[in-house]
């Protein structure tokens, strides 16, 4: 699995004649796999469009492959599918709570900043500033 034995990098440009499942235009994470590829010089093989969990599940079911948080591996594990960390900085997204200095945080709004620490720093790619 991803978290317990993570592939060694390899080079993007050996998936260039893979069939891809590429994620809609609604969703960020297409825009940054296309900007993957382009870093890579190679245009995907964009074999369907589909929301990130239908396209997970659809490379699962040997469709092809796709681009996929490790947020979603975590909590929909399939042992048949290879993770291969993507060495990019386009693959890393920065989350920023932005408050203005003297506003008031309501307790929710402390508890979720406090909850959004303690998921991701240190637990992924994702960053959480201080």
């Amino acid at each position: 699995s991803y978290s317990k034995n993570p592939k060694p990098k390899v080079p993007l440009e050996y998936f260039s004649n893979v069939p891809f499942l590429l994620l809609t235009n609604t969703n960020n994470l297409r825009v940054r796999a296309l900007a993957i590829c382009h870093e890579n010089q190679f245009t995907p093989n964009i074999r369907f469009q589909a929301e990130q969990l239908t396209a997970y599940y659809l490379a699962a079911h040997g469709l092809g492959a796709t681009f996929i948080s490790d947020v979603m591996i975590r909590e929909h594990h399939f042992p048949n599918l290879v993770f291969y960390p993507i060495d990019s900085p386009v693959a890393v997204r920065i989350y920023h709570a932005v408050i203005h200095k003297h506003s008031y945080l309501s307790r929710h709004m402390e508890t979720f900043i406090d909850l959004a620490r303690k998921t991701w720093k240190g637990k992924s790619n994702y960053c959480i500033d201080d």
